[in-house]
């Protein structure tokens, strides 16, 4: 029997390389060495990331896949697929949503609460 810690705090580091609308990753995934594509399109982006290649007991590679929708400029929809070829049933569904904040909105922001002498 083999137990797994999903508590512990797993960092991510990686470089990238754009081609016109794809993205290639590659570093430190999950705490894990591994490699990532991504295809950007106008609304968001498709995200697949591979890692955790050094398995034991018949485990198989870490297999992420993502979706990521613009519905406006600062507010963002996502959902996708955790680790589908698990041959111990831990696929899980990933939904979210989630703010995002540009330098603009940031500087914007930042002037609103200027002092004036």
């Amino acid at each position: 029997r083999q137990v797994i810690n999903r508590t512990s705090l797993l960092i991510s580091a990686q470089l990238a390389k754009q081609f016109y609308d794809f993205v290639i990753r590659g570093g430190i995934i999950e705490s894990r060495g591994g490699v990532g594509l991504d295809y950007l399109y106008p609304r968001g982006k498709l995200e697949f990331d591979a890692f955790d290649f050094q398995t034991t007991g018949g485990q198989r590679p870490h297999l992420k896949l993502l979706g990521t929708m613009n519905m406006s400029r600062n507010i963002f929809l996502l959902g996708g697929l955790d680790d589908f070829i698990s041959t111990e049933g831990q696929r899980s569904w990933i939904v979210g949503a989630g703010l995002q904040f540009v330098d603009d909105d940031v500087r914007s922001l930042l002037g609103a609460f200027a002092l004036k002498r």
